[in-house]
């Protein structure tokens, strides 16, 4: 009974003090509610979002970059499928460079650590060198006039070109099987030349007519023809030096534990949404995985590491905790 005539006192208390501003009613009766309910009945204020949680302890056996250990490029797997030390030629030192992860086409990739963006290929400027590939594939190889001799001559010096280009990095390619279907199949050179024809001008296009050629046994012929001609001068304005990268951004990272910069290279990708000069985050999603400058192989990300910027290759298998 005491408590109630106090809390009593207090409400008639709060009216009296109110009562000359004339108040809105429901503002009063709530004001002098609230001052009588038990504070534990009183409504608590949410906050807008859950504090951010603390970063796990870095492993300083790794790189550092503020605060954490570099991220993998690809939050969805951990797996290798082609590693840095893979053999890519003859020569002890022809080795991969890279690290490949195999995985479907549009997956995320992310940046692995804090820092800048510092080259990318134009996207638009990309795609029109795949149309400018196909344009010379269609009137300098497949649709040269067999009874023209200087266009002849240019195919079959093309054609022998890639080969020997192929041979030094030990692939297989039947050029002297191909320059004869050209030369004296017309049929099959028809054939070539009309699904040439129907692909789209861009690598999506290259990619399929890569598979027509390798349903007849041409395997490799665009990957190689296009190395070919990144060597020879008369090309170098029509295709991209770094055509068979794919779409790709590089990014610079900050400063590590021990002052130390890292240049990665994320290649074959299907598209990418940041621009030269952004800043980046770990963690940041930049794009996704693709099959540009890929003609055989299945779709995956060429993940380069370097030291500093156009620096030493590293494998990044060493300096990721969390690649394997």
């Amino acid at each position: 009974m005491k408590l109630i005539m106090e809390n009593w006192r207090r409400f008639t208390k709060i009216i009296k003090e109110n009562v000359e501003s004339e108040p809105p009613e429901e503002n009063l009766l709530s004001r002098a509610l609230s001052a009588v309910a038990p504070e534990s009945e009183q409504e608590q204020e949410i906050p807008d979002s859950e504090p951010e949680k603390p970063l796990p302890p870095a492993n300083k056996s790794f790189p550092i970059v503020d605060g954490r250990n570099f991220m993998n490029p690809l939050p969805s797997t951990s797996k290798v499928n082609a590693g840095f030390y893979q053999s890519r030629g003859p020569k002890p030192s022809d080795k991969h460079g890279a690290i490949d992860q195999n995985v479907s086409i549009g997956t995320p990739c992310v940046a692995v650590a804090s820092g800048v963006v510092v080259e990318s290929i134009n996207q638009v400027e990309y795609d029109k060198n795949c149309s400018d590939f196909i344009n010379i594939m269609k009137k300098e190889v497949f649709g040269f006039d067999p009874e023209n001799k200087k266009e002849k001559a240019h195919a079959a010096r093309l054609i022998f070109g890639t080969k020997g280009y192929a041979n030094r990095r030990k692939l297989t390619f039947w050029a002297t099987k191909l320059w004869i279907r050209l030369t004296r199949n017309q049929k099959w050179k028809a054939k070539a030349l009309e699904k040439l024809n129907s692909v789209s001008s861009d690598w999506n296009g290259i990619r399929k007519f890569q598979d027509f050629l390798t349903s007849q046994g041409h395997k490799n012929f665009c990957a190689m023809f296009m190395r070919h001609l990144l060597r020879l001068s008369a090309y170098k304005e029509r295709i991209h030096k770094r055509m068979m990268a794919g779409k790709y951004v590089n990014i610079l990272t900050d400063p590590d534990q021990r002052g130390r910069q890292w240049q990665f290279s994320y290649m074959h990708m299907d598209k990418y949404n940041v621009n030269n000069g952004d800043r980046v985050e770990a963690g940041q999603i930049i794009g996704s995985t693709g099959t540009t400058g890929i003609a055989d192989d299945p779709p995956h990300l060429h993940f380069v590491m370097r030291r500093g910027r156009n620096g030493r290759k590293v494998d990044p298998t060493k300096y990721f905790p969390g690649l394997r």
